[in-house]
């Protein structure tokens, strides 16, 4: 009577699969991280971008000026829940005219927080120039920063900083009265956020140019602080000031 036979794998073959396993993660995980993170800049690009839209339609058909709330500085917001939100993180409000200014009335009814995708955030916020031959020259993405290692919120989000975002006339702190009693508005602060506001009338308010928008690979950690991650890894829309239309740019 024949016994089966089972063949058993040695230490040495044991050894080398595991070798060859390891060389395969090594060499597959990189791509598989960029094909992940890739996607993320995409859909949290996407996700703003709809943002957009949605708060001009709300606009226009309120008859009444939607703001676009952005948190920017994810270590000041002082409710915690409110800190994923920074860079990139959206909410609509109805705002009102106050001078040169905007003051919140409330949130719209149906919108809620909006959270980028965790791997990918708002990066920077620009206006572009005008050449000598009429075309808009796009700002480089954060010209003069660096290009790797560890950045601060300033540097991350250098057109709406804490120094510039009250001379910006096409960005807003939206005016708060604290009598309004608002708790997410009291969390961001009255310097903590910045807005895109959208007149009833189509398009965004005091301003014909266009806005450029950059979302690429982040990480924030617990204490809110972000990690810039690849900077070849960036995605840029244009929104148009009068129509309100946003469309994605081709930086190749």
């Amino acid at each position: 009577m024949k016994k089966n036979s089972t063949k058993k794998f040695t230490l040495i073959e044991m050894l080398a699969v595991i070798a060859i396993a390891s060389v395969l993660i090594a060499v597959f995980t990189p791509a598989f991280n960029r094909m992940m993170f890739g996607s993320k800049v995409d859909q949290a690009a996407s996700n703003f971008k709809l943002g957009l839209g949605m708060a001009q339609s709300k606009a226009v058909a309120s008859r009444k000026y939607v703001a676009m709330i952005i948190p920017c500085f994810a270590s000041e917001i002082t409710d915690a829940r409110l800190k994923q939100y920074a860079l990139g993180g959206y909410r609509l409000a109805f705002v009102r005219k106050n001078g040169s200014s905007f003051e919140f009335i409330e949130w719209v009814s149906d919108s809620s927080w909006r959270n980028p995708d965790d791997g990918a955030r708002l990066v920077r916020i620009d206006e572009p120039s005008v050449n000598s031959d009429g075309n808009y020259e796009w700002t480089e993405l954060l010209k003069g920063k660096g290009n790797s290692g560890n950045l601060s919120d300033n540097d991350l989000l250098p057109a709406v900083d804490k120094a510039n975002i009250t001379k910006s006339t096409k960005l807003f702190k939206i005016e708060y009265d604290s009598t309004v009693k608002d708790p997410d508005m009291d969390a961001l602060t009255q310097d903590n956020h910045t807005a895109i506001v959208f007149s009833p009338h189509y398009g965004i308010v005091n301003t014909i140019k266009p806005l450029s928008f950059y979302f690429t690979e982040t990480k924030m950690d617990t204490q809110g602080n972000i990690e810039y991650l690849n900077r070849d890894n960036t995605l840029q829309f244009a929104l148009n000031a009068v129509t309100g239309r946003a469309v994605f740019v081709d930086q190749q």
